[in-house]
C-alpha cells in the first residue's frame, strides 16, 4: 500500500485516479495480469514506469537516499536541495519543504539525480526532507532531512527504550540486561544497540554487565557492517563478536575466599547470504567463515598437605581455530528441511560434521484438526587428530560427542548456565549439537559416545496430540561411533535413548525425560545416581543466543524452525 501511495504521489492524484478507473472499466470481470496494469499506467501518464513495476516491485534492490545539500541561493532567493542515491534503485525521489513532518511543497528529482529541487524562500518551513511520509521502504531514513536553521542541521542521536523500527533520528536502543550463571551469579547491565527493521548496514550491540558473585565486569558484544552487492550474494556481512565471563570457580582452603577463572572469546566472521531470484522463495543459502581466538584461565591445584590441595589461577592460555559453515534452508510451509556442513580446526586437529533436519506435517481428525509434526535429524561427523594424541582424554574438549555438554563448548559460544560442575540441576544442561543424545555421562573419564574418530546419529521426535499449555513430544535417538564395541562396557555397537520432552516459551526451554535407554547408559545412571535416579537422568537445553542482532530481521521473520 505504501508503494502504491508512492506511485500515486508521483503521478498526481487526478492522473492516478484516471489510471485506476480506466483499469477497472477495461478489465472488470476479466483476468488481468500485472503487465496489463502497468501498460495502462504508462499510457495515461505518458511516462516510463519500469523503475516502479520492475525495480520497486520485483527486484531485490535496497533503497537508500541521502539529502546531500540544502543551500540558500541569495541571487534568486531560493533554496536548492540535492540528493544522492546510495543503492541501485533508479526511481524518482520526492523532496519536500516541511513544517515538522507536514509537507508544504514537494518536487521530484529524476534519475540520475543531477538536478536540484528548488523552493522559494519566505514560507514558514523549518526543514527539507526526502519522502516525509515514508512511503519508500528505505533501509536508513536518518539521513533524509536537514533543518533550515540551528547549529545541528541533521537530527541527532536519540535514546529509545526499545529502538525497533524506522526513525529520522540516529536512535540508540537501551534495554536492561539481566542474567545468571553459576560463576558470576546474578548479572545486571544494559544492552546498547542500534537494531532496526529493516537492517541497517552498520549494526552493533554491547551488553556490559556486573556479576554480583564474582564482583567483576563481564559481558558480550557484536559489531558488524553489511554490504548489498548486485551479484550472486544478497548480502555480505563483516562482523566481530566477543564475550568474557567466568567459567570455573574454587574455594581456597580458608573456606571463605573464592577465585574465579575467566575466559575471553573473540570471533570475527565473514558471512555471504546468497541471492534468490524471487523474494518469495523460501530457500536460503549461507556461507560463513569464522576464525576464533580464545584466552582462558585454567584452575590448578597445589598440594599443601597430606590431603589438602590449594586451588590457584594459572596463567592465561591461548588457542585459536577457524570454521567454515554452509547452511541450506527451505522454509516452505509444509515439510520444511535444512542441512549444514561445518568444518573447524587448527594445526592440532580438524573435524567436519554434516547435520540434516526434516519436518513432516500431518493433521488429526475432527472439525478443527490440529497440525502435528514429525521431526527427523541426522548427524555424521569425522575427527582428524594431526598431533596423533591417540587417547580421548588429551583431546577431550574437541572430540565429537554423542551428548553435547558444557565440556564440549570449547569456544564458549553456547549459553551454559553453570559450567564445570557435576552436581545440581544446572549441571544437567545439554545442547542439541553433534550426536543430539539426552543422557550425560561426564563423570566417566571417557564419556559414553565420545570419539576422536567418527560418529553417526539420528534423532527423531513427534508431537503428542494433546492440548497443553506447552508442547509435548516423544523422542528417540540412535547412534554409533568408531570403536563402539571396545569402548562401551557392554560391548554393544549401538547407543539409544527414548522418552518425552516438553517445550516451553516456544523452543527457548526444553526438558528431556528419558524413559528407555541402551544398557551402557542404564549402567551409568545406576552406578552414579544412587538417589533420585529418574530426576538426575533428566536434562534440559536452552535455545538462547547472546546477541543475534546482525540478522535480526531474518530471525524475526523466520516463522518455521526445524
Amino acid at each position: 500500500s505504501n508503494m502504491m501511495a508512492y506511485l500515486a504521489s508521483y503521478l498526481g492524484e487526478d492522473k492516478f485516479d484516471k489510471v485506476m478507473q480506466t483499469y477497472y472499466k477495461q478489465w472488470q470481470f476479466k483476468h488481468p495480469y500485472p503487465e496489463d496494469f502497468s501498460a495502462i499506467a504508462e499510457q495515461i501518464s505518458g511516462k516510463d514506469l519500469s523503475w516502479f513495476f520492475q525495480d520497486a516491485l520485483k527486484s531485490t534492490h535496497k533503497m537508500d537516499y541521502r539529502l546531500k545539500t540544502v543551500e540558500r541561493i541569495k541571487a534568486n532567493n531560493t533554496l536548492e536541495a540535492t540528493v544522492k542515491s546510495r543503492t541501485r534503485f533508479h526511481g524518482p525521489i520526492p523532496v519536500s519543504l516541511c513544517i515538522g513532518d507536514s509537507a508544504l511543497q514537494t518536487q521530484w528529482i529524476e534519475y540520475p539525480y543531477n538536478t536540484s529541487a528548488v523552493f522559494p524562500v519566505g514560507t514558514p518551513a523549518n526543514r527539507v526532507a526526502i519522502d516525509p511520509e515514508q512511503n519508500l521502504p528505505e533501509i536508513n531514513v536518518a539521513n533524509n532531512a536537514k533543518k533550515l536553521s540551528g547549529l545541528i542541521r541533521r537530527r541527532c542521536i536519540k535514546l529509545n527504550a526499545i529502538g525497533l523500527g524506522l526513525g529520522t533520528n540516529h536512535e540508540i536502543g537501551l534495554l536492561p540486561a539481566i542474567g545468571y550463571n553459576g560463576q558470576d551469579g546474578f548479572e545486571l547491565g544494559a544492552v546498547i544497540h542500534n537494531l532496526r527493521i529493516p537492517n541497517r548496514r552498520f549494526q552493533f550491540a554491547f551488553a556490559p554487565q556486573f556479576g554480583f558473585q564474582s564482583r567483576s565486569l563481564i559481558g558480550t558484544g557484536i559489531v558488524g557492517y553489511s554490504l548489498y552487492p548486485n551479484s550472486i550474494f544478497r548480502k555480505v556481512t563483516f562482523a566481530v563478536q566477543g564475550n568474557s565471563y567466568h567459567h570455573n570457580d574454587a574455594t581456597l582452603i580458608d573456606g571463605s575466599t573464592k577465585i574465579y577463572a575467566r575466559h575471553i572469546a573473540v570471533s570475527p566472521s565473514l558471512r555471504f547470504d546468497f541471492r534468490n531470484r524471487n523474494l518469495r522463495n523460501p530457500v536460503s543459502n549461507i556461507l560463513e567463515f569464522r576464525p576464533t581466538a580464545i584466552i582462558f584461565q585454567p584452575l590448578e591445584y597445589t598440594k599443601v598437605g597430606d590431603s589438602l590441595f590449594q586451588p590457584k589461577l594459572s596463567d592465561y592460555r591461548r588457542y585459536s581455530l577457524g570454521e567454515v559453515l554452509f547452511v541450506h534452508r527451505n522454509r516452505r510451509t509444509f515439510h520444511p528441511y535444512a542441512y549444514q556442513i561445518l568444518a573447524e580446526g587448527n594445526s592440532e586437529f580438524a573435524k567436519i560434521g554434516f547435520t540434516g533436519s526434516f519436518r513432516i506435517d500431518y493433521y488429526g481428525e475432527g472439525k478443527k484438526p490440529r497440525r502435528n509434526s514429525f521431526y527427523f535429524r541426522a548427524y555424521a561427523g569425522k575427527f582428524f587428530d594431526f598431533d596423533n594424541r591417540g587417547d580421548l582424554q588429551s583431546s577431550r574438549p574437541q572430540n565429537i560427542a554423542a551428548t553435547y555438554t558444557d565440556l564440549n563448548d570449547y569456544m564458549y559460544r553456547d549459553v551454559f548456565v553453570n559450567r564445570n560442575t557435576q552436581t545440581g540441576i544446572l549441571s544437567q544442561q545439554i545442547a542439541m549439537r553433534e550426536g543430539g543424545f539426552k543422557i550425560r555421562t561426564n563423570q566417566y573419564t571417557a564419556p559414553i559416545g565420545m570419539t576422536n574418530n567418527w560418529l553417526a546419529a539420528v534423532n527423531m521426535r513427534m508431537d503428542v496430540p494433546v492440548k497443553l499449555p506447552f508442547r509435548l513430544q516423544g523422542f528417540a535417538d540412535f547412534g554409533t561411533f568408531a570403536g563402539a564395541k571396545k569402548q562401551n562396557p557392554s560391548g554393544s555397537a549401538l547407543l539409544f535413548d527414548a522418552g518425552i520432552e516438553a517445550h516451553f516459551f516456544g523452543d527457548v526451554l526444553t526438558i528431556y525425560c528419558p524413559l528407555a535407554m541402551s544398557r551402557d547408559f542404564k549402567d551409568y545412571t545406576k552406578s552414579i545416581y544412587t538417589k533420585n535416579r529418574f530426576l538426575q537422568t533428566m536434562s534440559f537445553s536452552l535455545n538462547l543466543s547472546r546477541l543475534p542482532i546482525l540478522h535480526a530481521q531474518e530471525k524475526i521473520l523466520e516463522t518455521i524452525k526445524i
